[in-house]
């Protein structure tokens, strides 16, 4: 756990960290535990101080579809030229430097200490400020009505060189046997997973979707929101051993540094149902739709 003490009415300042509410009660010697779950509607997820209080479970009606491993990661991360990567998980280089961290449950601020994990809230909100170099980040993750809501807000000051930036990441489970992935164009990619090593999609999309015929459920993330500079692409990575790993990828072509001054927001939105082997892309697509819905309303 990470002890904080209290310097005036809602700011909480620890090691290496500030918690900062908009409305707050008193805490004193409050500590953050070291995860965070939460139960909102029929999902559960965590979050993982380990990780820098990125998300780092999912599951859904009881499945775990989100892995937790060690390497499992979440969150945004950075891949620097000569360096490799820095943030989330990754702390084989650098680690990510967390500023704030907020938590709302049901509306009202909530010390993270005092997130009801066992009993279920009707919505959940958790931001973090953080800085990974020369970079601002601004990651909020809200759970509301079976849906996880993810926002990126990138910031730099300074003209930054970087090999590429991986916004959003979802490690799916290993019973994952079949994707699909489309364009609002009406473009498709489809297939089976085999533990290939490779990338079975790599290109931009609208959506990308799972599917675990062990449990009958499957996810669907659609981006809903990105800058015009620095382009955004899906990914879907096959690693048999591990996951079956999701990523939106920005500022990957070659000497495109990120430009001075820029201020980018990235948001992604994840939907779950169940469905029959024989019927599952259907429901996947049905899904994408509805989903389309919270891009019109951006």
């Amino acid at each position: 756990m990470l002890r904080i003490r209290q310097y005036g009415l809602g700011t909480f300042v620890g090691i290496g960290i500030l918690f900062v509410m908009a409305i707050s009660p008193v805490y004193a010697d409050a500590e953050i535990p070291a995860s965070i779950a939460v139960r909102c509607g029929n999902l559960l997820v965590r979050f993982d101080g380990a990780k820098f209080w990125t998300l780092n479970r999912i599951e859904y009606k009881g499945t775990l579809l989100g892995l937790d491993y060690p390497g499992s990661h979440y969150g945004s991360v950075v891949n620097f030229p000569g360096v490799g990567f820095i943030g989330s998980g990754h702390r084989e280089n650098e680690d990510e430097k967390v500023i704030a961290l907020r938590c709302f449950v049901d509306g009202r601020p909530a010390a993270p200490e005092a997130v009801p994990g066992n009993d279920p809230v009707k919505t959940f909100r958790m931001g973090r400020e953080t800085a990974i170099r020369d970079l601002s980040f601004v990651n909020t993750v809200e759970l509301r009505d079976d849906r996880i809501y993810e926002t990126v807000e990138l910031k730099s000051e300074k003209e930054q060189p970087v090999s590429f930036i991986y916004n959003f990441m979802h490690p799916w489970t290993l019973s994952a046997t079949s994707f699909l992935a489309g364009t609002d164009e009406g473009k498709e990619l489809k297939g089976a997973f085999t533990g290939s090593e490779k990338f079975v999609v790599e290109e931009p999309m609208d959506w990308i979707a799972v599917y675990d015929p062990s449990s009958g459920k499957g996810g669907v993330s659609r981006l809903l929101a990105k800058p015009q500079v620095g382009g955004a692409e899906m990914l879907l990575w096959d690693v048999g051993r591990l996951y079956r790993k999701f990523y939106l990828r920005s500022f990957s072509t070659e000497g495109q540094p990120i430009p001075a001054g820029f201020r980018g927001e990235y948001k992604l939105v994840t939907g779950f149902f169940e469905a029959g082997e024989e019927g599952w892309e259907q429901s996947a697509r049905k899904l994408a739709d509805d989903l389309r819905e919270e891009k019109k309303a951006e």
